[in-house]
């Protein structure tokens, strides 16, 4: 176990958890929340940016799949890393955070092409309603409070009783 420990470092620097800290109980709430919380909210802003104009608005989908191509990845380095009990872990508790907050972000970037679509297709004539942004940082506050305040300590339990 301690020298999988040691190979966390290079693994976690693409994947999106920090789980070196999560293991050993070092994990400061705060840190975990900002990370989190910067995480979305980066990628809320690139997609808003995006969606400003018709023809770059495609490019949201490439967010969405950079997004789930990290979740992918960190479920596959914890059941390499964990075997049994770390699989269990991600799918019970870091899968479902995720999911969440992916599935948010998803419907923020549908709701930004379709403005997009619809500012092209009726030129000047449509009026975009900035109101849903409100609603996107509020849920993304509330699902990355959730996350931090949870996700580390049922990570540090579970995977060291496995």
């Amino acid at each position: 176990m301690l020298s999988r420990l040691k190979n966390i470092f290079e693994i976690e620097q693409v994947a999106d958890i920090v789980l070196r800290d999560s293991i050993t109980g070092n994990v400061k709430f705060f840190s975990y929340f900002f990370k989190r919380l910067l995480d979305f909210l980066i990628a809320g802003l690139f997609c808003f940016l995006i969606a400003l104009n018709f023809y770059t608005s495609f490019i949201n989908y490439i967010v969405i799949f950079y997004k789930g191509y990290i979740l992918g990845l960190t479920v596959a380095m914890c059941v390499a890393l964990f075997g049994v009990g770390g699989a269990v872990t991600i799918i019970i508790f870091y899968v479902p955070f995720q999911l969440a907050l992916n599935f948010v972000l998803i419907c923020f970037a549908s709701i930004l092409m379709e403005n997009a679509l619809n500012k092209h297709r009726y030129k000047n004539c449509y009026k975009i309603d900035y109101s849903f942004l409100v609603i996107y940082l509020i849920l993304i506050l509330v699902l990355c409070l959730l996350e931090a305040i949870f996700l580390p300590p049922m990570l540090k339990s579970i995977i060291y009783v496995s």
